[in-house]
Parts: C-alpha cells; sequence; structure tokens
C-alpha cells in the first residue's frame, strides 16, 4: 500500500502537466467563430457593448435584447428559436449568419418572410451601418417582439447576426444592432474575441477539437498513470 502511495505521488505531476498542456492550448486555441456553440443552446445577449451587442440610437443600453432556444429533436435536425424585444422602433429584418455551403436545407420554419437560399448580405440602402457583410437567411418582418423559427439539419456554432429597425424620430438616424464581433473584418479568424461577441447560429460540424483533444489527453494520461504505477 505504501509503494502504490509513493508511486501515485510520482504520478500526480505528470497528470497535473498534461492537464495544464490541455487548458493552456484550449484558452490560446483557434478562434471563437464557427465553433461547436452546444453547451449554450439556451442564451441571451444585449446591448450595450459589454453584453454583447452594439446598436444604433433608441436600441443602444438595453433597447434591443436578443434570447435563443435550440433543441435537437429526435431525427437529428435542431430547431432554433430566436426572440428579439426592442423597447422602441419595430424590428423591420433580421440576417442570421450561418457559413457558406450549397447543402443548407430548412426543414420547417416561419411560413413566410425568409429570403431563401442564403446568400450574402452587405451595406447598403436597406442594411445600414452594417460594418461587414454577413452570409446567411434574412427574416423580412418583425415587430416590437419578433419571433424567428427554422428547423434545419444543422448544429449549432458561434457566428453572426444583424438586425434592422426604423429611423429614430429625434435624430432622423437608422436603429440597427449587430454581435461586437462583427465590427471587425477578421471576426472569423481573431483571436482576441470571447463568446459574449458572438451568438449562437445553425452550421454543421464534427467533434469538436477541444474536445477531441481533451479525450486524447485523458487517454495519454491513463496510460502513463497504468504504466508508473504498475511498472
Amino acid at each position: 500500500m505504501f509503494c502504490f502511495a509513493l508511486k501515485l505521488k510520482k504520478v500526480i505531476p505528470v497528470i497535473t502537466g498534461v492537464l495544464i498542456m490541455f487548458y493552456s492550448i484550449t484558452a490560446n486555441a483557434a478562434p471563437i467563430w464557427n465553433t461547436d456553440a452546444s453547451g449554450e443552446l439556451t442564451g441571451s445577449r444585449t446591448s450595450p457593448i459589454s453584453e454583447g451587442i452594439e446598436a444604433t440610437e433608441s436600441w443602444d443600453n438595453g433597447g434591443f435584447v436578443l434570447s435563443w432556444n435550440i433543441t435537437e429533436n429526435n431525427d437529428g435536425s435542431w430547431t432554433y428559436q430566436y426572440t428579439v424585444d426592442v423597447g422602441r422602433k419595430d424590428v423591420s429584418h433580421f440576417i442570421l449568419e450561418i457559413s457558406d455551403s450549397d447543402t443548407f436545407n430548412i426543414y420547417d420554419g416561419t411560413d413566410t418572410g425568409i429570403e431563401f437560399p442564403p446568400r450574402e448580405w452587405a451595406a447598403g440602402g436597406s442594411n445600414p451601418n452594417m460594418p461587414n457583410p454577413i452570409y446567411g437567411i434574412k427574416f423580412d418582418f418583425g415587430g416590437p417582439t419578433a419571433i424567428y423559427t427554422i428547423v434545419t439539419d444543422r448544429a449549432p456554432v458561434y457566428g453572426a447576426f444583424y438586425a434592422k429597425g426604423g429611423v429614430d424620430g429625434d435624430s432622423h438616424a437608422n436603429v440597427t444592432a449587430w454581435n461586437n464581433a462583427l465590427n471587425y473584418s477578421d471576426y472569423k479568424t481573431n483571436e482576441s474575441f470571447t463568446i459574449t461577441d458572438f451568438i449562437v447560429r445553425p452550421d454543421s460540424v464534427a467533434v469538436p477539437v477541444p474536445a477531441a483533444f481533451f479525450l486524447l489527453c485523458t487517454g495519454l494520461t491513463g496510460l502513463i498513470c497504468t504504466r508508473k504505477i504498475f511498472s
């Protein structure tokens, strides 16, 4: 028993080293955009920027709230429901990013008002203030509380959105909102963002790299422990 405890004591630093390596790699690893978001199937973002959303005019400072609820269905599809609440200036349209793909399918969703198939949307008369283009689908309707629902075969990942309202009556400026990361042209590759700078949206992903790496680390750790303890 004493011998086992002594050998276990020698193994602990090895285990610690492997775990430290795992956390240091994942903490400074790939950009967040398009990575697995299955850990945040229910969530929300709001203005101002510190809460995840940049908004203009009456939508700023808490005037724009975006929440979502995502569920995996028995047939392997996913239901995405987004709710946008605004205090003033009803939402006129909402653009949800997806990754550029020719195989994006919508099995079910809001019956009217979806501009599909997906395409690239850029700043212009109908999308004022949009800081960078988005490839996605457009829900061409809104209101003070707008609900957008789709059923698709794509799993949840982190991405972007853009929304437009009316024109502010006092400043005559456009009322708009988007996730913080969209402010930067390199938001897909920038490693400095946190998940708060994105929303959860649909795409197709394989086993996430961090999870796969964790399995590798734990497997290696088990082998090391076995070799150390019983040799």
